[in-house]
């Protein structure tokens, strides 16, 4: 399955779980995505409480400004996917993720609501 592929099913999903709308309901964040390992980056937008559009983006196009998370294209597959916990690919360094503290928590709770973890 290719990332943008996982990317869709994620956004599916989010955008099926009111719990997650209600979180991210006045998130706009600048969201990348980026697979280190081939070099795919894609841009999600943020609207009215669901992920509107998932796009490629030129990873250069990033700023201070944004929310970024890194990583091998596989392990963002398995973390976008539901199989593999971001917090554990965080902590062993195979994911990176750039941004306001603030948008790494709401990161956080969207993955807690949609996996459990």
């Amino acid at each position: 399955m290719s990332l943008e592929t996982v990317l869709g099913n994620f956004q599916q999903k989010a955008n099926n779980n009111q719990r997650v709308k209600s979180i991210i309901i006045n998130w706009k964040p600048r969201f990348f995505i980026e697979a280190q390992d081939t070099h795919l980056c894609y841009q999600l937008d943020i609207q009215d409480g669901q992920i509107a559009t998932i796009k490629p983006a030129d990873p250069d196009d990033n700023d201070d400004s944004i929310l970024l998370v890194c990583g091998k294209q596989q392990v963002l597959e398995s973390i976008f996917s539901g199989q593999l916990n971001p917090l554990s690919a965080y902590s062993s360094g195979q994911l990176e993720v750039y941004g306001e503290e603030a948008d790494k928590v709401k990161l956080d709770a969207v993955s807690l609501i949609l996996w459990g973890f």
